[in-house]
């Protein structure tokens, strides 16, 4: 499906740092085909200034200078910001919201929660639309800014590596080291690696040779976690590896028992999708937008309960679940079908299209 060659797709918080926003921005410049000479600009800049300033205040107010010259620089086309960081203006755009988590742990996040309880009122009303990426922030953020509701899409986040799904390229259940489990993308607290460590950690009480590995983890947000992974005592196996390419992603994708994906709160989660597709079982923390996700093709386990998550990783790993796995397994197989790009193109080809009826009449 061809889209308006004017649509240019911004990526604010582009950096050589992989993180979730930065993949769901990516994504959706994949599925509206953009890749112009345009974007490549504004990335070089949004890249430099990501990069290259450390300070944490001067990089965001240089971000947001930035991004404002594209709001005027851009103004005769139609823009989508694939962050909450996009114009305080009207400039003919659209802003994606990825989520609410800042008011919810306000502590954990004090620069963003300053940013978003000062600002984000602003920017979605400078904006002709917004998009959300989950019912669940969807109607958060209706909660929060009413006045948002006439103008609410939600369109859930893409990756390409959830369509691996059929590609048959991974072990099977029972051929799997049933005492291996994965957490990735352990870039702030909220995501609990101290949890999922824990769990695995007492789990191994009752069955030897566990292993933890943890991919993606940002050394900042988990001093306990690395003294944990250093104890001589420590029954389980703790790996922590920061940023790895994606073909080692995809190995510890294909090699582990389980995902563990034990997240607090979320906008989305794209890896319990991502590890479904290769064949892996995902365990969630039980709220809400991880039901909204994933259904019935996921384990639950209650937020921060510890004792009941190592009792599920023992039964899986003695092999007591393996059957109630490859049922999710299969279920997963259906409920990623509908985060393939054919339909959430579709929908942003329904968003775009009908940009016309509804944008600001003094833009574009």
């Amino acid at each position: 499906m061809k889209f308006d060659p004017e649509v240019l797709v911004l990526v604010p918080m582009l950096s050589s740092t992989p993180d979730g926003t930065i993949t769901a921005g990516l994504g959706i410049r994949r599925l509206l085909g953009r890749e112009s000479r345009q974007e490549a600009k504004w990335d070089r800049l949004f890249l430099r200034l990501n990069d290259g300033i450390g300070p944490l205040w001067p990089r965001w107010i240089c971000r947001w200078l930035a991004l404002n010259l594209a709001a005027i620089f851009e103004r005769e086309r139609l823009k989508v910001f694939t962050s909450h960081h996009s114009p305080f203006f009207v400039s003919g755009h659209l802003v994606v919201i990825h989520d609410v988590i800042p008011f919810r742990y306000p502590k954990r996040y004090p620069e963003q929660t300053f940013y978003t309880r000062h600002f984000l009122r602003t920017v979605i009303a400078a904006a002709d639309g917004v998009v959300t990426i989950s019912y669940t922030v969807r109607d958060a953020l209706v909660e929060l800014f009413p006045e948002v509701h006439g103008k609410l899409w939600v369109i859930p986040s893409y990756s390409p590596k959830v369509e691996a799904i059929g590609s048959g390229d991974y072990e099977e259940v029972g051929e799997r080291d049933r005492g291996r489990f994965l957490m990735v993308g352990m870039t702030r607290r909220h995501k609990n690696l101290d949890w999922g460590a824990a769990g695995v950690e007492l789990a191994a009480q009752s069955v030897a040779g566990l292993r933890l590995d943890a991919v993606g983890v940002w050394p900042e947000f988990w001093p306990e976690v690395r003294l944990a992974a250093g104890d001589p005592h420590r029954r389980s196996e703790l790996v922590l590896h920061e940023f790895v390419n994606e073909a080692a992603l995809d190995s510890f994708y294909k090699g582990a028992r389980a995902l563990l994906y034990l997240s607090s709160d979320e906008g989305m989660g794209l890896p319990p999708l991502e590890a479904l597709a290769r064949g892996c079982a995902v365990v969630c923390s039980d709220i809400p937008i991880f039901r909204e996700v994933c259904g019935d093709s996921a384990f639950y386990v209650p937020l921060r309960d510890t004792a009941a998550l190592a009792r599920l990783l023992v039964r899986m790993a003695l092999g007591e679940l393996d059957v109630q796995i490859s049922q999710k397994l299969a279920f997963g197989s259906a409920r990623i079908a509908s985060y393939s790009a054919g339909p959430l193109t579709e929908r942003w080809a329904h968003l775009l299209s009908d940009y016309a009826r509804w944008r600001s009449p003094d833009v574009l």
